[in-house]
């Protein structure tokens, strides 16, 4: 490993000892640092071959960790989608988080309207804009507020 190449891996290891990081994040984090593609490349598969990265572990906790702040299985994944995660590694990272997302909308619920019983149209539709903004799915949506939209 000459210089360079040491450098850019003890840059992702001090990363990756804060948080999770996603293959593609660390790529950005080291091209903006100015490392020629080919030690990126090298430094990343040393981070996978050692254990030290996993974009499987990132979507796991990344889960979580979006849905414990509030938000709903269809923005979690729009967003790990963005961060460069494929799609198998996402639903494999959903299932091993663990989410129960109809406790989840209930407690957004809660804390957002407060018990407030959506009686009309209107506050109906604002409810639903916020969960569906959220990320919640029709289904989960219709099961906090009972509704039915069929």
């Amino acid at each position: 490993m000459d210089e360079n190449e040491k450098e850019a891996f003890n840059i992702s290891v001090r990363l990756l000892s804060r948080r999770e990081y996603a293959r593609k994040e660390i790529r950005l984090k080291l091209a903006q640092r100015g490392f020629a593609e080919d030690i990126i490349d090298s430094v990343l598969d040393q981070l996978l071959a050692n254990g030290y990265q996993s974009d499987a572990r990132f979507a796991m906790h990344f889960t979580r960790f979006r849905a414990s702040k509030g938000y709903g299985p269809k923005r979690i994944r729009l967003e790990l989608q963005q961060k460069g995660v494929d799609a198998d590694v996402i639903d494999s990272g959903f299932e091993q988080s663990d989410v129960d997302w109809y406790a989840r909308v209930a407690e957004v619920c809660q804390k957002k309207f407060k018990g407030q019983v959506a009686d009309n149209w209107e506050e109906k539709a604002r409810q639903t804009r916020f969960l569906d903004y959220r990320g919640f799915t029709t289904e989960q949506i219709e099961s906090c507020l009972g509704l039915d939209f069929d």
